[in-house]
């Protein structure tokens, strides 16, 4: 009974700090992915006035080379869950509440 108790309360604790990554992945990722948005924009417009050299095929190398997860040569949507399934498969090894964590960083997410 002590052993269920304690388990119940893993998981509920897992299930917090869940939902608080959810809610802070999804804030930071929108507030880089707005920083890192309006970066290309920029180095674009000062590429194209000429007041830059932006050597596009080295930033493409360089994405594909940390990104391309499945060897494909392209960074798709396969990569990512590519990504999504090792990690899983590693934590699911690690951790018993899981379950709880990952439902909670949904909600989290969502909720962000």
């Amino acid at each position: 009974m002590f052993n269920e108790a304690l388990n119940v309360k893993e998981a509920g604790i897992s299930g917090v700090f869940g939902a608080i990554a959810g809610y802070t992945v999804k804030k930071f990722t929108r507030s880089i992915s707005i920083a890192v948005g309006t970066g290309v924009v920029t180095a674009s417009a000062l590429s194209r006035s000429d007041l830059i050299r932006v050597n596009w095929n080295k930033v493409e190398d360089m994405l594909v080379k940390y990104g391309d997860i499945d060897g494909d040569g392209l960074v798709t949507k396969s990569d990512f869950n590519l990504i999504a399934k090792r990690l899983t498969e590693k934590a699911a090894s690690k951790f018993p509440s899981l379950t709880s964590t990952i439902t909670s960083f949904v909600i989290g997410y969502r909720l962000g």
